[in-house]
């Protein structure tokens, strides 16, 4: 039996945390700062009035 796309989103989600979990504090802060310096750069952010950012919690990358 296939699985239904629903089920794919949802198994790759739980991945997903699963991974982000796993990370270290280290690994966690070099993410940030990669995140940061990419976005950043990017020239529809440097010429934008109004940027909207998705505000990090618990063990994400910090957003913040």
């Amino acid at each position: 039996m296939e699985t239904s796309l629903k089920e794919q989103k949802k198994a790759f989600r739980k991945e997903l945390r699963r991974r982000i979990a796993e990370l270290s504090e280290k690994e966690l802060e070099k993410s940030n700062i990669e995140i940061y310096n990419n976005l950043s750069r990017l020239p529809e952010i440097l010429s934008a009035e109004t940027v909207f950012l998705y505000c990090s919690t618990g063990h994400e990358v910090d957003t913040r």
